[in-house]
């Protein structure tokens, strides 16, 4: 289950001063703060089945290590989105040719093939 709070930032000013928050610096351990590049790219059938289907099927780049993720049913209200996800760190040859096989075994496969 994939748990998030969205917010819309509309100027740099306002996400300086929340990244740089006196409250969120006291709970966070400057050692473990890290900055990942992340690149995603996102696919679906010709057709838009997945989408239908509300399943959103991704490959993202964190940092150099590609992970598939397959998100699926759920909703958001006032930012706070949750849904399903399921993620799985993949190699550069299944990156270059992505296909949902991935997930075979999962608890939402039979679901997501029918789409």
């Amino acid at each position: 289950m994939e748990i998030e709070l969205k917010y819309l930032v509309e100027d740099e000013f306002t996400r300086e001063r929340i990244l740089h928050d006196a409250h969120l610096m006291k709970m966070s351990d400057e050692e473990e703060v890290e900055t990942i590049p992340m690149k995603a790219v996102y696919y679906d059938t010709e057709d838009k089945a997945l989408l239908r289907k509300q399943f959103a099927f991704r490959v993202r780049y964190e940092d150099v290590l590609p992970v598939a993720t397959m998100k699926w049913g759920g909703g958001a209200v006032d930012g706070l989105h949750q849904r399903g996800e399921l993620n799985v760190t993949v190699n550069e040859e299944f990156a270059a040719a992505p296909n949902v096989d991935v997930f075979r075994g999962s608890e939402i496969y039979d679901e997501i093939y029918e789409a």
